[in-house]
């Protein structure tokens, strides 16, 4: 007897459950944008993304950066749409960054004019210019690469190498047991 009253309080709850869900589902409000496509701008070259006005024959044209700009908008949005617009906003930015500085944002004050061997010192010697000033630096590879100060005034491609020059004059010069 008692299996059946609970089977019933089971099922009773369980169909006022249903109905709930049903109600909560009929009185939920849908966003108020939808992205139904992306597209190229011919005028800027831009990605835009097309909006679709709920409810609505209107499409809007935007870019990710104007969206995720406006807090007012992207709220009308769906979570996962958020996380589109989000997205190829933050990949617009890194690519952009990326164009404006493409090797790195170093500041860079010395430039490697000539790398040559010094049969006196029995060393490889470098030749460097100061790019602010008109005056020639000649050092051998060893001191600069001493030198953290020096390296970090230099562009990545000439810190590489010089790095490289020193390990191999350092592999060189190791004696042999």
């Amino acid at each position: 007897m008692k299996r059946i009253q609970l089977q019933s309080v089971i099922d009773y709850f369980s169909t006022l459950l249903k109905h709930y869900q049903a109600i909560q589902q009929k009185f939920q409000i849908p966003s108020l944008y939808k992205i139904v496509g992306k597209e190229i701008c011919k005028d800027t070259s831009n990605e835009l993304f097309v909006i679709q006005v709920y409810g609505k024959n209107v499409f809007l044209r935007m870019t990710s950066k104007e969206l995720a700009a406006d807090d007012k908008m992207l709220s009308g949005f769906s979570p996962l749409d958020v996380r589109t617009i989000t997205y190829f906003a933050c990949k617009e930015h890194i690519e952009s960054n990326a164009q404006k500085a493409p090797h790195s944002n170093r500041n860079v004050l010395y430039r490697v004019i000539a790398m040559t061997f010094s049969r006196r010192h029995k060393k490889q010697m470098l030749v460097i210019e100061q790019e602010n000033k008109a005056e020639i630096i000649s050092d051998s590879v060893a001191n600069i690469s001493k030198n953290p100060e020096m390296i970090d005034g230099f562009s990545s491609r000439d810190a590489h190498r010089i790095g490289y020059a020193a390990g191999i004059e350092a592999t060189l010069d190791k004696p042999k047991s």
